[in-house]
């Protein structure tokens, strides 16, 4: 009662905890300055002298009395027994609630413990290494509770608990040890408490301790929120560190300990005076002597001698103290284990043998790894004199512990670094909370970022993204004259999206004028469709913002115009008398497709007109492009390529039924040109007539079979509809034409995955990695593929290289772990 109020906790740990053994270990210690009586004299008893043994039959001897006491039994000691029986049944019945509790959970493995998350719960307790967590617990709170639990883990409080738990089963009918074991639970709170508030903020942590939450009713847990210390623990935040001379109340316990010796050692020392001075004879018979067979080193008479102890006194002391500096001579700390981080003590059994060499070597360990390093040091050891007992050479049997350890970090970092962890984990279930469902996902915050064209091979492939749209920028911006002229600058806002299959949608811009917008759309527009992004592996929309500004420079500007003059001044040059076509050919042909426009304009012929269409197309005014190609095939039909062209700016724009009739009547016209069919193929399959696409894609192989296009589209419809067969024809046609082309081999390696042909399935995803296509999915069923054909190093291997993309996949980390069992 005294030292509850103090802040030595830790102190306060050790006493509840010696208390309780010494409670036991006293009693059965008797030291002989406190006997009240020194006996006349000793008797030697050896191994065959008890009452109940006869020398003559070997034997042992039963009374009928014996066997009546040993066939009843007291009622004090049957209701004790039925007591155990009940605290043991209560014992395994809260054990089977923690196996319920996990085994329900959801389960996530860090480096330092395991976490379960416990479904519509607000509970929070640690069990040795595993956090029990409810899913209501706020991500707010999250970290502060973490680091209180791992402070649990870490002095494994939960051996304190068990150990008066045990003590509960035995001695249930005694209410000190259900005290203790209460004291003991608010003393892990306190010191936890109290190694957390030094690296959080102490305010919030009290706020957060304020709460009265719900939690298992379990007495061997370290609970985090237990109503009934809430109080305590606020008030022991509150306290200030109590003086160090208070810790002299801790010599109190040395006098109750002295009386308790005193009081054990005087007990029961009285004899009767005739008991006490009976001298025992002991009738001399022979003992059958034994061949002796091992020796302990403990107990041989002449212990094996360590080569340069020969001279030493105390040969024992000698052969321990050269067997350590053998050690610390070739311990060397294996390179694998060191990096794995596998650490632990070796315990080695052998045997020094009669001629004094070593033999019957056994090792036990934490891994194969430090028993093999364990083994080689003790490999090493010279040759011994051999023990000696009785003066006969024998057996010395002689265990050596070997410990492993790695520099441990401090408490402070392996704290940080888990609720560093911990957190992230906690932010990334938020996020998926959040975007489970959601339609479009913040390119900040996606799972698998959208992948640029180029960046499919780099690491980042975020920072690449935005490293190449800037590229596109430079590259395709122009400032309108107009504006430059009038000063207009500024900052345009822009705003699209990524749609499922990687096409640019949903654009949206604000600026300060109307012309700096229109050049900010058709730089957008000319983004190349890229590979989708993902959330949870499912394609999903991603929304991305993008500032282009407009920012006149004096300087430059003029430098630009004299650039142009003189590209026109050569042109001028090089024609006496130049045209105006000519002119405007020129303009089109060094980017400058407004002027171009404004000058064919002027010429007015069909000519001119496709010229405009074709302008119109470059800057991305795609209606206007469409317009002037309308104009110019109802003047003139027999324009092709004009109508070829308009057919694929329907197709780009999205109006597929407008591009299925312009292709069905150039089909007509052209039945060999196989640009013709497959571009209907295109258009039936864009509106969803799959039967007529397939058809026209087929017909595009008779008029030109090594169409490369047309038979990577079958061969991916194939593949999509699951007939397998189908898709390898189509694969295998084309790869006899182009061999090394990506999505042939891609597309065979998926039939031949799906039909359970792992073999050939790797070869073809083993080439694709050669060719530098190295993706996700590849690696993904590599792995399977891998693991069903019994070879699990590579399957490991190659899941390996799918975790490089992400460290946390807990998905990933399972399959792992199945190929390792």
């Amino acid at each position: 009662m005294f030292l509850r109020r103090e802040t030595f906790f830790q102190w306060n740990r050790l006493y509840l905890l010696g208390t309780c053994v010494l409670s036991f270990l006293l009693p059965l210690i008797a030291l002989d300055i406190f006997k009240s009586k020194v006996p006349d004299a000793v008797a030697v008893y050896t191994p065959f002298m008890f009452s109940n043994y006869d020398l003559e039959t070997n034997a042992a001897l039963l009374s009928d009395t014996n066997i009546a006491q040993k066939l009843t039994m007291p009622w004090y000691s049957i209701l004790f027994s039925i007591g155990v029986v009940v605290a043991l049944f209560l014992f395994l019945f809260k054990i089977r609630q923690l196996h319920k509790l996990r085994k329900r959970g959801e389960k996530i493995v860090y480096k330092d413990f395991t976490e379960v998350i416990l479904k519509e719960s607000n509970s929070a307790f640690s069990f040795f290494k595993t956090i029990f967590l409810g899913d209501k617990i706020k991500t707010k709170e999250y970290p502060n509770i973490i680091a209180h639990e791992l402070v649990h883990i870490r002095q494994k409080h939960t051996l304190d608990l068990l150990f008066f738990e045990v003590m509960r089963i035995a001695f249930w009918f005694n209410p000190l040890v259900y005290i203790y074991q209460s004291r003991i639970a608010e003393v892990h709170e306190f010191i936890a408490d109290a190694k957390v508030a030094k690296t959080h903020r102490k305010e919030q942590y009290e706020l957060l301790l304020s709460q009265v939450f719900q939690t298992e009713n379990i007495s061997f847990i370290n609970h985090f929120f237990s109503s009934s210390l809430i109080k305590k623990r606020i008030k022991m935040l509150q306290k200030n560190q109590s003086k160090k001379i208070w810790a002299s109340k801790y010599l109190l316990l040395l006098p109750t300990i002295v009386c308790i010796l005193f009081y054990t050692s005087s007990k029961g020392q009285e004899k009767d005076t005739d008991t006490e001075n009976e001298i025992i004879e002991v009738k001399d018979t022979p003992v059958k002597q034994v061949e002796i067979a091992d020796v302990p080193f403990s107990v041989v008479e002449d212990v094996p001698v360590f080569p340069g102890c020969e001279d030493a006194t105390d040969k024992r002391a000698c052969f321990n103290e050269q067997m350590t500096k053998h050690i610390r001579k070739y311990f060397t700390y294996p390179k694998d284990a060191s990096e794995k981080g596998i650490e632990g003590r070796v315990s080695s059994r052998f045997v020094i043998m009669e001629d004094g060499k070593i033999g019957e070597l056994q090792t036990r360990g934490p891994s194969v790894i430090l028993e093999e390093e364990a083994i080689r040091i003790i490999k090493l050891l010279p040759n011994f004199k051999p023990g000696k007992q009785r003066g006969k050479a024998v057996r010395v049997p002689f265990s050596l512990p070997i410990t492993f350890r790695l520099t441990p970090e401090s408490d402070k970092e392996k704290l940080t670094k888990d609720v560093k962890a911990a957190l992230l984990r906690k932010e990334q279930e938020e996020k998926d909370r959040l975007y489970k469902d959601a339609k479009e996902v913040p390119f900040s915050v996606i799972d698998e970022v959208p992948v640029f064209p180029g960046c499919e091979n780099t690491t980042d492939k975020k920072a690449c993204f935005n490293d190449k749209i800037n590229e596109h920028i430079r590259k395709h911006f122009s400032y309108p004259e107009s504006a430059q002229k009038e000063g207009v600058q500024g900052r345009v806002s822009v705003r699209f999206v990524m749609m499922e299959d990687g096409s640019i949608g949903k654009i949206q811009m604000r600026g300060p004028d109307v012309r700096l917008e229109e050049v900010a759309l058709n730089i957008i527009k000319k983004l190349p469709n890229v590979t989708p992004g993902k959330q949870r592996g499912k394609a999903v929309k991603v929304p991305f913002s993008l500032p282009i500004t407009f920012k006149l420079q004096k300087k430059m500007t003029k430098f630009f115009y004299a650039i142009q003059l003189f590209v026109l001044f050569l042109t001028l040059k090089a024609e006496a008398q130049p045209s105006a076509f000519k002119i405007a050919d020129s303009l089109y042909n060094t980017g400058n497709y407004t002027a171009a426009i404004n000058q064919y304009a002027k010429i007015n012929n069909t000519n001119a007109n496709l010229q405009i269409a074709k302008a119109y197309n470059a800057i991305g005014n795609y209606d206007k492009a469409i317009a002037q190609y309308n104009n110019v095939v109802t003047k003139d039909t027999s324009l092709l390529v004009a109508r070829f062209n308009l057919g694929k700016l329907y197709l780009k724009t999205n109006k597929f039924k407008q591009a299925s009739s312009l292709f069905a009547k150039l089909v007509t016209i052209s039945k060999t040109n196989p640009e013709y069919s497959y571009n209907l193929a295109r258009s039936y399959n864009a509106i969803g007539e799959d039967k007529k696409s397939v058809l026209w894609y087929k017909k595009t192989l008779d008029v030109d079979s090594t169409h490369l296009r047309a038979l990577q589209r079958l061969s991916i419809h194939y593949v999509g509809e699951n007939e397998n067969h189908f898709a390898l024809k189509y694969a295998d046609k084309g790869l006899s034409f182009f061999e090394n082309d990506p999505v042939l081999i891609n597309v065979k390696a998926l039939a031949l995955f799906h039909m359970g042909s792992y073999k050939l399935s790797i070869k073809c995803y083993e080439k694709l990695l050669s060719l530098g296509k190295k993706d996700q999915k590849v690696y993904n069923r590599l792995g399977y593929a891998y693991n069903s054909i019994g070879n699990y190093e590579k399957s490991i291997e190659n899941y390996k290289q799918l975790l490089e993309y992400d460290l946390e996949n807990i998905k990933v980390l399972r399959m792992i772990s199945e190929v390792y069992m």
